[in-house]
């Protein structure tokens, strides 16, 4: 209705319909239609060159837009805000940012030399390992490596041994593919004598996992 309607009042420069809409879509706090008619006015307040209207309709996209949105319509606001505002404001947007998406949050930080904000991220985050695990395939920790080499490689051992407290084939699967991660990374850091040692314990602490110690050959 809305993305009906209020082009047609735009069109029309009809800024009381506009405003009824607005204030009654506002009323019903539903997200989908406040996200609309912010896009809707966003749009019309940048064809008339008024800022602070637009400026007001990309806070509330913001507060109001899905996970999958977010990137786009931080960097519209990065585009569209003034030098000063955009100083003043960008804590204020990056906290909306991680509220909706924390994985672009985490992605802002890595390129802004908060690495450490991401480390502290995946210490804390409860074990996931699938495609909506914020580490995904290495995603962050990859990264983190070169920069925090021990604290990456005690994460991996931590998954790997909360993945071999359930006996199936999924977990075993996932744990041999870490360790795998993990022998490559301490022999780029060169300490394979602590692989052997630490992978050495690991076998003895699980070898009645005969399935999973059977996975284990090349390793």
């Amino acid at each position: 209705m809305i993305d009906f309607a209020a082009p047609i009042y735009i069109k029309e420069g009809n800024d009381g319909e506009l405003r009824r809409m607005y204030e009654f879509v506002m009323k019903t706090k539903w997200s989908i239609d406040i996200v609309a008619i912010a896009k809707q006015l966003y749009h019309y307040a940048k064809e008339r060159g008024d800022y602070d209207s637009g400026k007001k309709m990309l806070w509330l996209i913001l507060d109001s837009c899905e996970k999958c949105e977010v990137e786009k319509w931080f960097e519209v606001c990065k585009q569209e805000f003034r030098e000063e505002d955009w100083a003043r404001d960008y804590d204020p947007v990056l906290d909306k940012v991680r509220k909706k998406n924390m994985k672009f949050y985490l992605d802002i930080c890595m390129q802004t030399g908060k690495e450490n904000v991401v480390l502290e991220e995946l210490q804390k985050e409860r074990y996931g390992y699938d495609f909506w695990d914020l580490d995904y395939e290495g995603y962050f920790s990859k990264r983190l490596f070169k920069k925090y080499p021990e604290e990456v490689l005690a994460l991996y051992w931590r998954d790997v041994h909360f993945l071999l407290r359930t006996a199936n084939k999924r977990n075993y699967d996932q744990a041999v593919g870490l360790l795998r991660r993990i022998k490559s990374f301490m022999k780029k850091k060169g300490d394979l004598e602590g692989w052997k040692r630490q992978f050495g314990e690991l076998k003895e602490t699980h070898k009645r996992k005969r399935n999973f110690m059977a996975m284990l050959g090349g390793l």
